[in-house]
């Protein structure tokens, strides 16, 4: 199975002097005739062609949403260590990069990507080794619902952001276990989390839940959310120090 993503990087035409979301799209986001297919993005692509195909009718959804969201956001100084859930091809953590800039992009220590997807997995972990250079990239195929806390872990005195990119709506995992897994390490962690708004199959209500959850007195310490809306896309974002 070629990915022209991954074959556009071995040979340099993908490197640090241009790598970018637009960059990533323009060359893989092709109209595969897979649309239908990707049953509305929530599919687990098992082939290139699908990763392309997502790259094409739901890139410039991802953008707009992390975009908008990253807006004026507060990163905690120090070392950030990125936490990726259901991190398909990369592009929330791309778009984290293209955002924030270099400056941020040097803070980062290393990177844990969790997605049950290969392909998707193997695309990802090339592109972010191109931002990212030779610091650690873990990559975990599993579900969520396999996750364990230790498989998360933590490092002292490094911030966890952790990254939930239209997945946090699909209630095809269980989200209260998810929450704990990811705050049962001791230290700061920041949890940014997007996604199209829906009313129905678990939908946006859990956006409402994860920032009910953050304000629970063991999590208190510290903790603040926000919550913003672009058009039909709620995102939400919540730190918590403890």
């Amino acid at each position: 199975m070629v990915d022209i993503v991954r074959q556009a990087i071995e040979k340099g035409e993908i490197c640090i002097s241009n790598i970018s979301f637009d960059k990533l799209r323009s060359v893989a986001g092709i109209n595969r005739e897979l649309r239908d297919h990707l049953d509305r993005g929530k599919k687990i692509p098992d082939s290139c062609d699908e990763l392309d195909q997502y790259l094409y009718s739901y890139g410039l959804m991802v953008k707009k949403q992390w975009q908008h969201f990253l807006q004026g956001i507060a990163i905690p100084e120090g070392a950030v260590r990125i936490l990726d859930y259901g991190c398909g091809q990369g592009l929330a953590g791309i778009m984290l990069f293209d955002v924030l800039g270099r400056a941020f992009i040097n803070r980062v220590k290393s990177v844990v990507l969790i997605e049950p997807s290969a392909v998707a997995l193997g695309r990802a972990v090339d592109v972010l080794k191109v931002y990212l250079g030779k610091r650690p990239i873990d990559d975990l195929q599993m579900r969520f619902d396999e996750l364990l806390p230790e498989n998360l872990g933590s490092v002292e005195g490094t911030n966890n952001i952790h990254l939930l990119s239209n997945v946090l709506d699909i209630d095809s995992f269980d989200h209260f276990g998810l929450f704990k897994k990811m705050l049962a390490a001791k230290g700061q962690h920041s949890v940014f989390a997007v996604s199209h708004d829906r009313n129905f199959a678990g939908g946006t209500e859990r956006f409402k839940q994860l920032e009910e959850s953050i304000g629970e007195k063991k999590y208190r310490s510290g903790s603040q959310s926000r919550h913003r809306e672009l058009r039909n896309s709620p995102s939400s974002g919540a730190t918590r120090q403890g």
